[in-house]
């Protein structure tokens, strides 16, 4: 994953995010994973995530696109 620069006046030293940069948030039972570049294929691999996942109280029981 991209390292992003911390502090002020930090514009010009971004660099680009790549298709490995996923942020997570949650709500209730729900993960949602922000894909800060989308691949060229059109196909994400979320790799850090899966059902033998330590932080899940369940199994994954389907995934869905937004937006």
């Amino acid at each position: 994953p991209t390292n992003v620069p911390e502090g002020h006046f930090t514009d010009t030293k971004r660099e680009e995010y790549t298709t490995e940069d996923i942020r997570f948030t949650c709500r209730a039972d729900t993960i949602y994973a922000i894909v800060m570049r989308w691949p060229d294929d059109g196909c994400v691999h979320i790799k850090s995530i899966g059902n033998d996942y330590r932080y899940l109280k369940t199994s994954i029981r389907s995934v869905e696109i937004l937006g």
